[in-house]
């Protein structure tokens, strides 16, 4: 469905950022949003060696397995660069173990899942080029300190890999499915610039959909693109947010451009998609 609206305002002022420049000065990544200290974080390596002094080789004095919760002590200034990822040493605690992990084994983006297994997030890996910032997240599924599935993927738009976190939706009306899982982080790129990763757990695992985006400015919004997976519909809610076909997925991507005199235009494309278990499969544009 394409239409095209046209608004009419005044635009006294834009105040536009510019873009990131890749690869610069390396971003320090924490986890999750967050490098206080006095707080609590999850193990977010398969295994986590804690070490007792902050060292890649020093000597390891516990071992700590995904979803462990951890006590953090303090955050060093100290850093450690490993798969383009530039993270601080952490002093943790839990239980009799105690000592320094490596920051990017850490996490507080977890959440429950419907079966009682635990989502996390992290970053993997960065591979900056002159035009992306080539962040790459995991999403991780670990049930009683045994890692069970993962997801990996090139987060849209990341010059700032600390500002992401994750929501658990319940299932949707798509068969096989257990939970609807997005990542969504924030950037700055000419603009205020999110992007939400669309991930799907159930019967096959974990499966990445897609990823869609908003950018905007000024409290403008330009473009966007998101997906609207079918649930039941609530009375007073919007269809747009609650499409009544069970196993359709809408793509819905708005447009919005600013002529000479001011007027906007803005427009929309509706995609239905059915998911088949793997992928995403087109029906049709509208």
């Amino acid at each position: 469905m394409k239409i095209s609206a046209f608004i009419l305002f005044l635009v006294p002022f834009f105040s536009f950022h510019a873009q990131p420049s890749y690869p610069g000065d390396p971003v320090i990544y924490t986890f999750g949003q967050w490098d206080e200290e006095d707080k609590t974080a999850v193990i977010f390596a398969d295994v986590c060696n804690v070490r007792k002094s902050e060292d890649s080789k020093a000597e390891v004095s516990g071992r700590l397995t995904i979803g462990t919760e951890v006590s953090v002590l303090s955050v060093s200034k100290k850093t450690l660069t490993l798969n383009g990822i530039t993270a601080p040493w952490v002093k943790i605690k839990s239980g009799k173990v105690s000592g320094y992990a490596w920051g990017a084994t850490l996490t507080k983006g977890a959440q429950k899942l419907d079966d009682g297994k635990l989502a996390l997030w992290g970053i993997s890996e960065i591979k900056p080029t002159d035009s992306k910032a080539g962040v790459f997240a995991s999403i991780r599924i670990a049930d009683k300190g045994v890692l069970k599935y993962k997801q990996d993927f090139e987060v849209v738009h990341a010059d700032r890999p600390n500002e992401g976190f994750l929501k658990v939706h319940p299932a949707p009306l798509l068969e096989g499915t257990q939970n609807l899982i997005v990542f969504e982080t924030l950037s700055e790129a000419c603009g205020v610039f999110s992007s939400d990763h669309y991930l799907l757990y159930g019967r096959e695992g974990l499966q990445f959909v897609d990823s869609g985006y908003s950018m905007g400015d000024a409290g403008v919004l330009y473009t966007s693109k998101e997906f609207v997976f079918p649930y039941p519909k609530k009375e007073g809610a919007s269809d747009y947010y609650f499409t009544p076909e069970a196993g359709h997925i809408f793509g819905i991507t708005n447009v919005a451009e600013l002529g000479e005199d001011c007027i906007w235009t803005e427009t929309r494309t509706s995609e239905d998609f059915t998911w088949n278990g793997t992928e995403l499969v087109k029906n049709c544009e509208r």
